[in-house]
């Protein structure tokens, strides 16, 4: 097959073009300019002075209804991390260096409208994509994918040697939407409490929300007739910094409660561009060391975590059965386990394992009969085999049964 146009790639402005991306179904090539604006990442420069990093193709099948033009604008560059792949490998690698903050309002990690507007602007700023016509693209997509090797495809890629890193920023991408974040990253309610002292010793009454749906002000500060959103972050010892979307939405905090003026206080760093939009807006930027910074909490084994850790990088893995049989992980994400059984795809839902898990950890051990009780799906024998993979859960013993060794959690770290 000559593949050769997937070399030749255009900026997003011109594959936007009424005579660029065509509406039929093909391949498409992502392309970066400079790779050290993805430092982590393994990246070859080519003949053509870029690096390919993911490879993709509109329409998945002989009855699905997609085409490169759909495909690339729609979803890829306006689209959301809920929808492409490329998208959420991208926010994986950037969202602690961006400042962004992971979100969950569904089923699935998304980040806000104004973040997810810096992302697509990254993007046009730092990709350029190339594509090639094909009526049958997923007939050629594994073999295209082990030849040219790029290093953001998770499906047939399992070889690559960023696998491993890429399924690991993608599950801690999850976990931030789920909020679990160490300390370190997030606004310990004693930081804003320190702000708010910060402000009465100048004189203000200080009124501090609840901590939770401030949307978007953590603390108002009045004296006579000013009145001054706040808006805390709490990023020292991280790398995550003020970036211009945190800025741009606290002006639109301070005009929806009508306040005189707005201000963001920081131990943390804050990017230039984050301070062109606040010198343009008039709102103060304050930096304050955070001095009740204590040590972080120390780690919980929980669900999400052994989900996100040990369940989720097993995405394209082979596991061995008993008499010789096979199973392979086709996908684990946040809605359960979908894998190619002797009779074809199975999906065991999240729900299930969640019970077993729990009751692993907090009540004792589970043999198959009693985790098929549990779940309708009768799915036990795939559930025991999935779970004998996370290190401090074994299976085994008469009658065969999965139990919690807590001496093997050491390996944790």
């Amino acid at each position: 097959m000559n593949h050769a146009p997937l070399l030749s790639p255009l900026t997003l402005e011109e594959a936007s073009l009424k005579d660029g991306l065509p509406s039929t179904p093909g391949l498409y090539a992502w392309w970066i300019i400079d790779p050290t604006k993805l430092a982590r990442v393994p990246l070859v420069t080519q003949e053509n002075g870029l690096s390919l990093i993911y490879l993709g193709i509109a329409k998945s099948g002989p009855s699905a209804a997609s085409d490169l033009r759909s495909r690339v604008l729609g979803k890829h560059i306006r689209g959301s991390l809920g929808n492409s792949t490329l998208r959420r490998s991208l926010a994986a690698l950037l969202w602690e260096e961006q400042g962004w903050t992971p979100i969950r309002p569904g089923d699935r990690v998304l980040l806000s409208p104004g973040e997810n507007g810096l992302l697509s602007q990254w993007m046009a700023q730092n990709l350029r994509v190339a594509w090639l016509p094909h009526p049958e693209p997923w007939t050629v997509e594994a073999e295209l994918i082990a030849r040219l090797q790029p290093p953001l495809n998770v499906m047939a890629n399992q070889d690559h040697p960023f696998y491993p890193t890429i399924r690991a920023a993608r599950a801690a991408l999850e976990a931030a939407s789920l909020g679990k974040v160490k300390a370190a990253t997030s606004v310990p309610r004693q930081y804003e409490q320190q702000v708010a002292q910060d402000y009465e010793r100048r004189g203000y009454e200080v009124d501090l929300g609840r901590g939770v749906s401030d949307w978007g002000v953590d603390l108002f500060a009045r004296r006579g007739n000013e009145l001054i959103a706040v808006q805390v972050k709490r990023y020292g010892g991280t790398k995550r910094p003020v970036n211009r979307a945190m800025v741009m939405e606290l002006e639109g905090a301070r005009r929806y409660f009508d306040c005189t003026s707005a201000a963001l206080v920081t131990d943390g760093r804050v990017l230039p561009d984050a301070r062109l939009v606040a010198d343009k807006r008039g709102i103060a930027l304050h930096h304050l060391d955070d001095q009740e910074a204590t040590e972080a909490a120390p780690e919980v084994l929980d669900f999400e975590r052994i989900w996100t850790e040990y369940i989720m990088p097993l995405e394209g893995k082979e596991l061995e059965l008993s008499g010789g049989r096979k199973n392979t992980i086709l996908k684990a994400d946040w809605s359960g386990v979908t894998r190619q059984t002797d009779s074809g795809p199975s999906v065991i839902k999240i729900e299930a394992f969640r019970d077993v898990v729990n009751h692993l950890l907090h009540k004792g051990p589970l043999t198959r009969g009693e985790i098929n009780q549990q779940y309708v799906g009768r799915a036990s024998s795939g559930i025991a085999r999935i779970l004998a993979e996370v290190p401090f859960f074994e299976y085994g013993g008469r009658p065969a049964s999965l139990r919690y060794r807590p001496q093997l959690t050491s390996s944790l770290g």
